[in-house]
């Protein structure tokens, strides 16, 4: 695995410009805003074809990250991902899938249901955290809808109920999450995220060993 060595355009303009103001850039100077998007995509393309003309045929996934999502929705209307960042996230897929066999990655945190069709479409594998307690995140819903076309890497251990849910609770979450996205594969046990400081050793074990308990088909 080669991990996030470049931000995702959408982040990195938000980085560059402050939030606020770029999303007024995409509201009110549209020109400014794809050129912006244009010279990000440059630069990850660029430090991608650097990185996987060395090791391309060593790697099995490329990670690539573009936090899009908030707990209810995209952080901009499906139009605006589509006219705007979409065909960035193209250019980077498609540089990659010239330079390896590897599986793309992408990391994107909250509800990013309304686009993962346009994930696929240009070629995402892998989807990740899986932020399970975001608008329409369901694993079930997931799986249904998406579990033929795309591996997700999370959703397993929702870190935002972690430290408040009893050792039981925890263990019938990840057997509910191996119960639904095992069938078929294409599921990487993982937490939705980075496990929060004030999460107690007992309860992490405790996920970590009720997956092992149910990996088994």
């Amino acid at each position: 695995v080669t991990d996030i060595m470049v931000g995702g355009p959408f982040e990195q303009a938000c980085r560059s410009r402050g939030a606020d103001q770029f999303m007024v850039d995409l509201a009110w100077d549209p020109e400014f805003a794809h050129k912006l998007l244009g010279y990000l995509t440059d630069v990850a393309v660029g430090m991608w074809d650097a990185q996987l003309t060395a090791i391309g045929d060593c790697v099995d996934i490329v990670c690539q990250g573009d936090d899009l999502g908030m707990q209810t929705g995209l952080q901009i209307s499906n139009d605006m991902y589509r006219k705007f960042v979409k065909p960035c996230h193209e250019r980077i897929f498609k540089l990659i899938k010239s330079k390896t066999q590897a599986k793309i990655w992408l990391h994107s945190c909250g509800s990013v249901y309304s686009i993962i069709p346009d994930l696929i479409d240009i070629g995402l594998d892998i989807l990740n955290p899986v932020q399970v307690g975001a608008k329409n995140m369901q694993l079930d819903l997931l799986k249904r809808e998406f579990g033929k076309d795309l591996t997700f890497w999370g959703g397993a251990v929702d870190i935002q109920r972690l430290p408040n849910m009893s050792i039981s609770e925890i263990e019938d979450m990840v057997k509910r999450a191996m119960d639904i996205m095992m069938p078929g594969g294409g599921f990487v046990f993982a937490a939705t995220h980075n496990i929060l400081p004030d999460t107690s050793g007992e309860k992490i074990h405790t996920a970590y060993m009720s997956a092992v308990k149910n990996r088994v088909y």
